[in-house]
């Protein structure tokens, strides 16, 4: 979740999140519109869901540049709500 033209972009992964906990999600938006707030509390840093992640992002690259491939690249948009 990050904030982008004073629009909040949500990954598939924070609709998870949300699926199961809603306080967790509650938790990302805060850190996203109130970064400040905060600062000095420890998280958590599993190696494991980081690299996870790394291989979700990459996945979502390769599969959206597949679908300019195959469809032409003026008939994909990518659409953030």
């Amino acid at each position: 979740m990050y904030k982008s033209n004073n629009s909040i972009v949500f990954s598939p992964s924070d609709l998870m999140v949300y699926m199961t906990s809603p306080f967790s999600s509650w938790m990302s938006r805060l850190a996203v519109d109130y970064p400040g707030r905060l600062e000095g509390i420890e998280k958590d840093h599993d190696e494991m869901m980081g690299l996870l992640a790394d291989k979700g992002n990459q996945h979502e690259s390769e599969f959206l540049e597949s679908l300019r491939q195959e469809l032409g690249h003026d008939n994909v948009q990518v659409i953030n709500l």
